[in-house]
């Protein structure tokens, strides 16, 4: 009902359900129009952002549950990657059409923090989650647009991590909860 922690997964209860997965279709009639329009009303003048929606982590624990995302990153990291390749197309074909529309950046929002740290380690990000963020960001970059990210919580200890991938901006809703000095180390290499 809301996009709040998936207790009870629907989509991938197991991953024996993973074979009969398929993302939405890749049809552009009537998904971009809201975009066209707004792009077209701000002209070249204007910073045009399109938008991917959730990324990883999000969306494999709407698919998975949240506790099953959480113990799949540590035991089914293979079946864990096989499901973002088949996200990483899917993101790279939104990335191509709103290419094509003209945006100059492109936002996903990734809830990675509680208040104290990251939901994972900065080591499993690097095993799991860096190799999927890159091929998406690679893409965005090879249109020379910029790659905003949006993500809640004291996610200090991956914010390397993120500069490393290419992450042009960080869009963070708690600033105080990571620390605003600890955000000052970073300046030059990212924005906020």
């Amino acid at each position: 009902i809301t996009i709040g922690q998936v207790i009870e997964p629907r989509v991938l209860k197991d991953w024996e359900d993973l074979k009969n997965f398929e993302p939405p279709k890749k049809i552009s009639k009537g998904r971009f129009w809201l975009g066209k329009l707004m792009f077209k009303i701000a002209g070249n003048s204007k910073f045009k952002m399109g938008s991917i929606d959730n990324f990883f982590f999000e969306r494999f624990h709407f698919l998975r549950g949240f506790r099953n995302i959480c113990i799949d990153i540590k035991k089914n990291k293979d079946k864990l990657m096989e499901l973002g390749e088949i996200l990483v197309d899917w993101y790279c074909w939104l990335i191509d059409e709103w290419a094509k529309l003209g945006a100059d950046g492109i936002i996903a929002t990734d809830d990675w923090g509680a208040q104290s740290g990251p939901f994972i380690s900065p080591r499993d990000f690097d095993k799991v989650i860096k190799p999927l963020y890159q091929k998406v960001i690679d893409r965005i970059h090879k249109y020379k647009m910029y790659f905003i990210l949006h993500s809640c919580g004291n996610i200090y200890s991956i914010i390397p991590k993120l500069i490393e991938v290419g992450v042009d901006c960080l869009q963070i809703d708690s600033p105080l909860m990571t620390g605003l000095n600890k955000l000052g180390e970073f300046s030059g290499k990212i924005c906020y």
